[in-house]
């Protein structure tokens, strides 16, 4: 008995029956996410990316690109598991990292804010200049520059 999640074909409408399988967008033996698109589907009518039902390790492919499917057919089996331990030990270590880092990264965030905020008002009284030279500049333009 296989504890391997099958990846299956959804229905994509009332009156589709049968896909064509358009690209897998991952390879047997590589680690996928759950909700991670895995393999685009086409129809008559458009092009779906199904995510993967669980995360793990795609162990099997049963439908190349190209083929077609039905609606309910298995295509592809995910083996449940942990990101491979090379993946998964920067995973891990990167998420208490970008927690740590928050707080900092959050302070240059609005100092960046407000430098930016800055800047904006200093440039939007350099274009309220422009604006009011513009209409006095095309209201000039073609005639001779007034000299009273």
């Amino acid at each position: 008995m296989s504890d391997n999640i099958n990846v299956e074909v959804p229905g994509v409408g009332e009156s589709i029956t049968e896909v064509q399988i358009g690209r897998w967008l991952k390879q047997e033996g590589e680690w996928v996410r759950e909700g991670e698109d895995l393999v685009e589907i086409e129809t008559e009518k458009a092009s779906v990316q199904i995510p993967s039902p669980a995360s793990g390790v795609l162990e099997s492919i049963s439908k190349p690109e190209e083929e077609f499917a039905e609606v309910g057919e298995v295509i592809g089996e995910i083996r449940p598991g942990d990101p491979p331990a090379d993946s998964g030990a920067s995973g891990s270590s990167a998420a208490p990292a970008s927690k740590a880092s928050t707080g900092a990264s959050t302070s240059a965030a609005s100092s960046s804010r407000e430098a930016s905020s800055s800047s904006r008002e200093a440039s939007s009284d350099d274009s309220s200049a422009g604006d009011h030279a513009s209409p006095g500049r095309s209201a000039s333009e073609g005639q001779p520059a007034s000299s009273s």
